[in-house]
């Protein structure tokens, strides 16, 4: 098991898949790790389906069922089906997983996508509360901010994100989308040019840019 928990998949995922299954004895086979694995590999190359069946063959042998529950659940939000990855959440919850910010996040993303919007603002202010200088956590709660069009407060967790994670391209261009609503041209041209630093072809910043130019 302590494998299946520390080893880290890379780019050749079937030899990673050849590689565990010499690894893993005939008692842990029994308890159906090597599906777990199967599982994995599936959600990697992004064979969602057949992860799917690996994963939940998998529930139907292991007595520690948790992190394949936690699995799923990302699974199902890959799959758009944000009910089924709340409902997946809480039973990994309820069997044991550790309540962390990727866990509120899930959730606060999945109550986003539904429209839950009060909802959401829990579970991301909980993610934010448990990992404060996690910049995603940061980043997940301004979009719902600017979403409410609370823009200021958007602003502000966009800024506290750049200064956790400097020049993180999705955080410039929420920064330079609020500057543009309130009419912080200046400020908006200003982050656009720093994007385009970072990413020369960056097309929305280019199309920006252009229409500066042409004011």
């Amino acid at each position: 098991s302590y494998l299946l928990e520390n080893y880290n998949f890379g780019p050749h995922y079937f030899d990673d898949l050849h590689f565990a299954n010499k690894r893993i004895s005939k008692l842990l086979k029994k308890q159906g790790y090597d599906l777990y694995i199967k599982g994995m590999v599936y959600k990697k190359l992004n064979h969602l389906e057949s992860a799917e069946f690996f994963l939940k063959s998998y529930l139907k042998v292991s007595p520690q069922p948790q992190n394949a529950l936690w699995q799923l659940a990302n699974l199902y939000f890959l799959k758009k089906r944000f009910k089924k990855s709340i409902e997946f959440t809480d039973l990994a919850i309820k069997r044991g997983y550790r309540r962390n910010d990727a866990v509120y996040a899930m959730k606060g993303k999945s109550h986003f996508n539904l429209r839950n919007f009060k909802k959401a603002e829990t579970f991301f202010k909980k993610a934010i509360a448990y990992s404060p200088n996690y910049f995603r956590n940061r980043l997940n709660y301004a979009r719902l901010l600017f979403h409410k069009k609370n823009y200021d407060k958007s602003l502000s967790q966009l800024i506290v994100a750049n200064a956790l994670f400097p020049n993180q391209l999705e955080t410039l261009k929420g920064i330079a989308s609020i500057y543009l609503k309130i009419g912080k041209n200046k400020n908006a041209q200003e982050i656009l040019n720093a994007i385009l630093k970072i990413d020369p072809k960056n097309k929305l910043a280019l199309q920006l840019i252009k229409k500066f130019d042409e004011i």
